[in-house]
């Protein structure tokens, strides 16, 4: 089917561009491919990654996550082509706008590949989209040959074969009906099979859901009606599966089961049907990660909307024992089964966590409810954005602004969500921050209009008074998007810490010519230089003067007076203006040629000392450690690049250090303070990448 096809592509794609990068996801398969938020996000945070945006990009509402994804896969380069395959597409992309981050014509080192089904919504749409039928591929029929492998194999998996009559009458059924889920179904209903059958016996289903109906016959004939239904029926209830051991605890709660199957009242016969029922439905239930545990999921869609449809044709009994069994209640009456704490082991209860909201608006329609317990509760949403994460926050306010779309406060919470989702996706427990620092300067109007968001605010401020992670927008309007806000000249190029001084910061603003100190507790700038050409970087010589990197020049300024003091000697080169300090009297420099170090004095300007480390040898880096008695440089000349080590004091190479088939890549690369230690990645020489 198509998505084995997806498998096979992805695998082979290697062999076909061995430098290029696959993104492959198949819908529906894993809690981050079954929403179009979550599977948009991680299409666009890969892409990003491989490409080398910033993965910010990616944490974004969905219709700017399809404005930026274009210019992103507009990087791809002939280097490293790239491939994006999305399986079951018809799933998550049939909406109106969730197509619109696929351009017309893509760009020329991007393919992407959607599997979907014929003629169906999203088909048609692709159409009008490309208005191209070569874009198009039909996956024709299987074979009748290949049907009847499929349908042999798995016969001979489970030790069975059927007469030469019994196959020519399963080969024309599979000819009428050329699926290999057909093939599939038949072989397990013929397993049951015997030589001395009649005709009758044997005749296959007249489609799917007739062979369907007969292997869920066969399988209510072993296990009874009760126990098929109830353990389908919470399986498909569940939001993210079950577990084995789960699914095994919730038989144990239902008495009638016990009753059924055990006249001693014993745990254990639930458990081992349980098993034989796996067993029987192996090809189409399987095991996969899911929030943190191997949890089932059904493998093929269209026997899982079969089984809803026989099932669980009245959920909210079933939603009701599953959100029983996630909030604890279970394990008051049933002291065997889990409690289901919150935490396991001070990790978070990933599945609790988002399984209960789901149970909790399934089974009982409580809008209020369900708001006032997972929307409101501050503890419960910083639980789960620490354990479980944004998106699935972002699904439940959804859910409340689904069935209270005039809501208000719920409104402005996922206003607030969404501007503070980078931050919140980083790390959920940066919610009291953005709270705090976002909604500060309306507060007021907050508490007022927004009541329950007001709270959120004020638990946040008495809680947590001294935030350390405070955002740049302190309002809950975006930067790009206020007109108040001059992006250009808000620019920040580089941030630089004060040692010693954790109160104060310093940026520089290429664009602008600034250097501002900032006390990050007041939020507010203490000093501001201006007319600075092109600040680049800085190091402090002591409490208020400092080496400051112009263009491609030295400059002493006094950072407390503002006042310029002195330009040191000569020039930097362009692109590796590459600097450090000595001592409080000397600044260490790669030359404007990189052939030689210079070592020159901060209060006069004067080159003082140069060392060259030999012919048409040219240094690619320059770290000086902390107490300025040894620099590193990388040598991109010699193979393998080497790491050299000077004595700063001695003014001598001391090391000239190498690995065999290895060369260093000092552009990552740190020095300790007390210069004792460098680490630096290193590339195996014949590695093509």
């Amino acid at each position: 089917g198509k998505s084995t096809l997806t498998a096979k592509i992805a695998s082979m794609y290697e062999t076909w561009a061995p430098n290029g990068a696959a993104v492959v996801r198949f819908c529906g398969a894993t809690p981050a491919s079954s929403s179009l938020h979550q599977l948009l996000n991680g299409i666009c945070a890969h892409a990003c990654i491989l490409y080398g945006s910033h993965v910010s990009i990616a944490a974004k509402e969905i219709c700017k996550i399809c404005k930026d994804l274009p210019g992103v896969l507009g990087k791809v380069q002939y280097d490293r082509p790239l491939l994006l395959v999305i399986d079951n597409a018809d799933m998550l992309l049939s909406d109106d706008t969730a197509l619109t981050w696929i351009p017309a014509s893509l760009p020329e080192y991007v393919k992407i590949i959607l599997t979907v089904k014929k003629d169906e919504k999203l088909h048609n749409q692709l159409k009008n989209l490309l208005n191209n039928d070569n874009c198009f591929l039909s996956l024709p029929d299987m074979s009748p040959d290949d049907l009847t492998t499929i349908f042999t194999d798995h016969l001979e998996s489970v030790g069975r074969r059927v007469s030469p009559e019994q196959l020519t009458v399963v080969g024309e059924a599979l000819s009428k009906h050329p699926s290999p889920l057909f093939a599939q179904v038949l072989a397990h209903n013929a397993a049951k099979w015997k030589s001395s059958s009649s005709p009758d016996e044997t005749k296959p289903g007249q489609n799917l859901d007739s062979e369907l109906a007969a292997l869920f016959n066969h399988l209510e004939a072993i296990a009874g009606k009760k126990f098929v239904e109830f353990s389908l029926g919470i399986l498909l209830a569940s939001r993210h599966g079950l577990t084995d051991g789960e699914m095994i605890e919730l038989l144990s709660c239902n008495d009638d089961l016990l009753q059924q199957h055990s006249d001693d009242g014993s745990k254990i016969m639930p458990s081992l049907i349980w098993m034989l029922l796996r067993h029987h439905l192996r090809i189409f239930i399987s095991e996969s990660n899911q929030s943190g545990r191997l949890a089932l999921f059904w493998t093929r869609t269209t026997v899982k909307e079969f089984v809803l449809k026989r099932y669980l044709s009245v959920p909210k009994p079933v939603h009701q024992t599953l959100y029983d069994y996630f909030s604890g209640k279970s394990f008051a009456s049933n002291p065997n089964v889990s409690a289901q704490l919150m935490f396991n082991s001070n990790v978070n209860n990933k599945c609790k966590l988002n399984e209960l909201p789901y149970q909790m608006i399934k089974s009982t329609d409580n809008v209020s409810l369900f708001l006032e317990n997972y929307v409101w509760d501050f503890s419960w949403i910083t639980s789960k954005l620490i354990g479980s994460g944004i998106y699935d926050v972002l699904a439940d306010v959804d859910i409340g602004l689904k069935s209270a779309p005039n809501d208000a406060d719920l409104g402005k919470f996922s206003q607030f969500l969404f501007d503070s989702m980078y931050a919140l996706w980083c790390d959920g427990a940066q919610l009291p921050c953005q709270l705090i620092y976002r909604l500060r300067p309306q507060s007021s109007d907050i508490v007022a209009n927004y009541p329950k968001l007001g709270k959120l605010y004020e638990h946040a401020f008495s809680t947590y008074p001294k935030p350390i992670l405070v955002p740049v927008t302190v309002t809950l309007t975006d930067v790009a998007n206020d007109p108040d806000t001059d992006s250009k000249n808000a620019e920040i190029n580089k941030i630089f810490r004060v040692d010693g001084n954790p109160s104060h910061m310093m940026t520089v603003s290429q664009n602008t010519g600034n250097l501002i100190v900032w006390n990050i507790f007041e939020e507010k700038p203490v000093r501001t230089m201006t007319g600075l050409r092109q600040p680049r970087d800085i190091k402090l010589i002591d409490d208020n003067r400092g080496v400051v990197l112009c263009n491609r020049e030295l400059k002493i300024y006094n950072i407390d007076t503002g006042v310029f003091e002195m330009k040191l000697k000569g020039m930097m080169n362009q692109n590796m203006p590459f600097y450090g300090l000595h001592d409080a009297d000397h600044v260490v420099a790669l030359s404007r040629n990189r052939m030689y170090v210079n070592i020159m004095n901060v209060n006069t300007g004067d080159l003082v000392s140069t060392f060259k480390v030999g012919e048409d040898r040219f240094l690619n880096s320059l770290l000086v450690s902390g107490n300025g008695e040894r620099v590193v440089c990388g040598d991109e000349v010699q193979k393998p690049f080497p790491l050299l080590v000077w004595d700063l004091t001695s003014r001598k190479l001391v090391y000239d250090l190498r690995i065999n088939n290895h060369e260093f890549l000092t552009r990552m690369a740190a020095i300790t303070s007390n210069g004792h230690y460098v680490v630096s990645v290193v590339q195996e020489v014949d590695d093509p990448s």
